[in-house]
């Protein structure tokens, strides 16, 4: 690098050649008779001599006015000029960065047309801080911890040559100095990462042993290690939920073993019973015939919940054949009522019933569509409060038809949501009315089948069930009815 006294700046002569000879052959004319004239000949040779450039100055008319060159290499110099204010010199230069030049002209042009300019120098360098800090945000957030490391290792490798090449004798005390406050910034920062990697490897080894409330704090953690410690959170919180569903789902079992024999044994027990009771002798006719009647109610029972079981069944798994058309809610839900109608009166419940004067089409199979609605109303009938009210309604909102049924419970609802939907659990935890808790189970299964969603919630003593279907748009005279 040429130091050029007069702007401050710094001029790269490999660059100047490979743009403009001619061009750098004029910078160094100027700064060489700048320095002379000013009287400042020895800085001037000192200045040449580190950055290879030897000289000779004459004046117009032949005066010599200083030199660093041998005459023999006078000779083979090349000679430009440059007029001043005062004089106009003949200068005689021998620059060695002109033998190789080792640089493109595209290149060449890009620093020449910074060069010089305040302006685009400044917003080059505007742009270059920009660009440096967002990288280093980037890589410091993103980057590799082993890349990052190794960066910092080269950086303090390239520092030391620096500072082994800067360093003289006199100051080795510096020098080893700077090396060992390194090597204890190196020792620091590896035994800090380190130390955290071993945290995060006992974390995983006290999850792979079975402690699956094992959490992992992201915040003592270093940027770098933060989203292995929030992966490692992440499979500890998925362990724990796999391990609380498989233990959910082995209660369910034992529960749902248990239901099932205590429903089926009961009607059976009975069927036997009855039927000991009929070929005794000592019972008279009018005896056998309430005895048989009893026995045909309990095997109706018995046959019903078969029946259920098999459908929860076939629900559940998909294994059923599904007819969607688009489907009147209206309609379907009042024929489901007047159907049930009965059985509400003797339940003494009165129900509700508001519908909006538009239709509500939706896609579903209106047989199961109707299935749906029929077991909604038997748990209302089953166990809603004898004397109370209970409501049907369908709505639109947001693109969804919205069928809701409420119903005040004549027992404390003190059990979760969650698990009347699965099979054999019923409202009625004391299992004293006739249901086989498979009702709400099937609903649900249905309502998966057919794309809806199925909403169960209790405020106080007041049960809710809410279906929602998305709404169909088509025109009227497309509109296709199926009457489950």
């Amino acid at each position: 690098m040429f130091i050029d006294r007069l702007n401050g700046g710094k001029m790269n002569t490999r660059i100047v050649w490979a743009y403009d000879t001619d061009k750098g052959l004029f910078q160094y004319a100027k700064i060489i008779s700048e320095y002379v004239e000013a009287g400042k000949l020895d800085e001037l040779k000192n200045i040449c001599e580190e950055s290879g450039v030897k000289f000779a100055v004459y004046t117009k008319n032949g005066s010599f006015r200083g030199r660093n060159m041998d005459w023999p290499e006078e000779g083979a110099a090349l000679t430009t000029g440059y007029t001043t204010d005062k004089e106009t010199y003949v200068i005689r230069l021998q620059i060695s960065d002109m033998i190789s030049p080792e640089v493109g002209e595209t290149v060449a042009r890009v620093w020449m047309f910074f060069y010089g300019s305040f302006v685009k120098e400044g917003a080059l360098t505007v742009i270059s801080i920009v660009l440096l800090v967002f990288g280093a945000m980037l890589f410091v957030s993103r980057g590799h911890v082993m890349v990052k490391y190794l960066l910092a290792l080269a950086g303090l490798f390239a520092g030391n040559i620096l500072l082994v090449k800067s360093s003289s004798r006199q100051n080795t005390y510096y020098l080893s100095l700077c090396l060992i406050v390194e090597a204890i910034i190196l020792i620091a920062v590896g035994a800090i990462y380190i130390s955290k990697i071993s945290n995060l490897r006992k974390a995983v080894k006290e999850i792979a042993d079975g402690n699956i409330n094992r959490t992992v704090d992201e915040k003592e953690y270093p940027v770098s290690l933060k989203g292995f410690a929030h992966d490692i959170g992440r499979v500890s919180e998925s362990v724990s939920l796999a391990v609380n569903e498989r233990m959910k789902s082995e209660r369910l079992k034992t529960e749902l073993i248990t239901n099932i024999s205590h429903d089926i044994k009961t009607p059976l027990t009975s069927i036997i019973n009855f039927s000991d009771l009929i070929n005794k002798d000592e019972a008279s006719e009018e005896e056998k015939k309430e005895y048989a009647e009893h026995l045909h109610k309990q095997s109706v029972r018995l046959k019903e919940l078969l029946e259920s079981l098999i459908e929860a069944s076939k629900a559940a798994t998909g294994a059923v054949e599904l007819h969607m058309s688009p489907c009147d809610v209206h309609i379907i839900l009042e024929q489901c009522v007047v159907e049930y109608e009965h059985k509400l009166n003797e339940a003494d419940i009165t129900l509700m019933e508001s519908y909006p004067e538009e239709k509500l089409m939706i896609s579903a199979d209106a047989k199961f569509l109707s299935r749906i609605f029929e077991n909604l109303l038997t748990n209302i009938s089953k166990y809603s409060m004898p004397g109370s009210r209970a409501y049907v309604s369908a709505t639109k909102k947001e693109g969804q038809v919205i069928i809701s049924f409420k119903n005040m419970s004549k027992d404390p609802l003190n059990f979760s949501m969650e698990e009347l939907t699965e099979r054999f659990v019923r409202g009625d935890l004391s299992r004293h009315s006739e249901g086989h808790g498979l009702g709400l189970s099937i609903v649900k299964s249905l309502m998966d089948l057919q794309n809806g969603k199925l909403l169960m919630y209790a405020e106080a003593d007041l049960f809710v069930a809410e279906l929602s279907f998305p709404l169909l748009e088509i025109a009227e005279e497309e509109t296709e009815i199926k009457e489950g």
